[in-house]
């Protein structure tokens, strides 16, 4: 939005130069007030859970449910809590606020130049199998199809600001550099209410389907929701294709990025939360080391995210080709059609996605041990 108002004052170079003064002044503050935070911290001991008994039963199932007595007397729900304090060996965790390697924080919240921050003795092992592992779980269905529909929703942000200035700029709109800016405010307020309405109704469509299963959730569940930018991005790009061909007024063209921006975080929210749910509980053997370093990275969100990224930078070159060669209607009809096919994938992960789970579960734990 605001490179439209740079470029008509400075030129075409002046947005580059403005993004490059920036990134250096960002660069600087880092360096200047962000201390390193490479340091390693024990884990605490874990305290024993509660256990419940029933008449001196066995414990019971769960400590989180337990069942409402019946009207004899002589049943008694007991709530047993051990008094007793873990007697495990080992160094006593470190206190939260103190780093390990004898690094002590300062009221200075800058960096210390002078000294030798001491390099965590698994950054090796960290770095590389962060790398490895995201590239080895690709050939996991789940992985491919949620890196499929990240990829989807940042093409079409892609080819819509792409064709903001092409369609714009010429007639019969004529609009000038930072008139094009302007309308990216479109995009800009459609993505507040789209990401947390987004939010609200998966929250809501997960806590009603546990209900009715008697409190049972499957990742599966909300994937129902892909039903709503199924509908949302064809309208969407009917308006920016159709409008523009038909030299319809300019705020329907606008109006389409709304309505694309609107569908797109639900479509990123849906994906991201269905690969954590579906590999979130799987972890590596080791509570420590390099293993275990890489797990919190959370490698079952960088593998989707690195494979979107690279079919959305191989799709920047098809853009001009599919929008401004095959003309404004083609693109509008084709984009509905793409986008509707991609959305409606995710009612058929409802349908193979547990399967695609537990086929998978076992390469994953390979992978993770690795």
């Amino acid at each position: 939005m605001l490179s439209g108002f740079i470029y008509t004052r400075f030129g075409i170079n002046g947005p580059t130069y403005f993004a490059g003064g920036f990134a250096a002044l960002v660069t600087v503050f880092l360096w200047v007030f962000l201390e390193e935070t490479n340091f390693d911290r024990d884990m605490p001991h874990e305290p024993p859970d509660p256990v419940l008994t029933v008449d001196g039963d066995a414990p019971a199932a769960s400590v989180y449910v337990v069942e409402k007595p019946k009207t004899d007397d002589t049943t008694r729900v007991e709530e047993v809590v051990s008094s007793t304090e873990s007697k495990q060996e080992g160094p006593a965790a470190p206190d939260d606020n103190s780093h390990s390697y004898g690094r002590t924080t300062t009221p200075w919240p800058g960096p210390h130049p002078f000294k030798l921050f001491t390099v965590s003795p698994y950054s090796f092992g960290i770095l590389w199998r962060g790398v490895f592992q995201s590239l080895a779980i690709l050939r996991l269905p789940i992985i491919l199809w949620v890196g499929l529909a990240m990829a989807f929703t940042q093409i079409y942000y892609n080819t819509m600001a792409a064709l903001s200035s092409g369609i714009l700029s010429a007639p019969p709109y004529n609009f000038v550099p930072n008139m094009v800016g302007l309308t990216f405010l479109s995009p800009l307020v459609a993505i507040v209410p789209g990401a947390i309405f987004a939010g609200w109704i998966t929250d809501r469509c997960t806590i009603r389907q546990a209900r009715r299963r008697g409190g049972v959730s499957e990742p599966e569940d909300k994937l129902i929701l892909f039903i709503i930018p199924a509908i949302l991005n064809p309208v969407g790009c009917l308006m920016m294709g159709l409008g523009s061909y038909y030299g319809a007024h300019w705020i329907v063209f606008v109006l389409g990025e709304f309505v694309v921006t609107v569908a797109g975080p639900l479509v990123n929210l849906l994906a991201i939360t269905y690969t954590f749910d579906a590999f979130h509980s799987l972890h590596p053997t080791e509570r420590r080391g390099p293993r275990a370093g890489v797990q919190p990275a959370a490698v079952y969100v960088l593998a989707p995210t690195l494979l979107a990224m690279a079919i959305t930078f191989g799709f920047n070159y098809a853009i001009t080709p599919w929008a401004f060669d095959a003309g404004f209607r083609t693109w509008g009809v084709s984009a509905a059609g793409v986008g509707l096919g991609i959305t409606l994938t995710g009612l058929i992960m409802m349908r193979f996605g547990k399967r695609f789970r537990k086929s998978g579960a076992g390469y994953y734990r390979r992978v993770i041990n690795i």
